[in-house]
């Protein structure tokens, strides 16, 4: 397995305000279900499913996201993400 670590740097979650390590190739982060729950109303239940494939980790929005973010800038699919981008989702 892979590890994914991730950094909340902002929510209305303060919870969730924190550094995260799991040891999965599929992350799921949403407002109710997932391996991380974040309690923010505008997020879906699942909202994202993160994936490292080989070297790569990819953001896949989930069933009724219509976009999230990539440093600021709209993504609606299926993205690769480098290590130190920033992804926005919800507030």
């Amino acid at each position: 397995d892979s590890m994914i670590h991730l950094h909340v740097l902002s929510s209305p979650d303060l919870n969730a305000v924190r550094s995260f390590q799991f040891f999965h190739n599929q992350l799921y982060l949403g407002r109710s279900s997932g391996n991380l729950c974040i309690h923010d109303p505008e997020l879906t239940r699942s909202h994202v499913m993160l994936e490292v494939v080989g070297t790569d980790l990819l953001v896949h929005p989930q069933r009724e996201v219509t976009h999230y973010l990539i440093n600021g800038k709209r993504a609606t699919e299926i993205r690769k993400i480098k290590p130190g981008q920033t992804i926005t989702i919800g507030k």
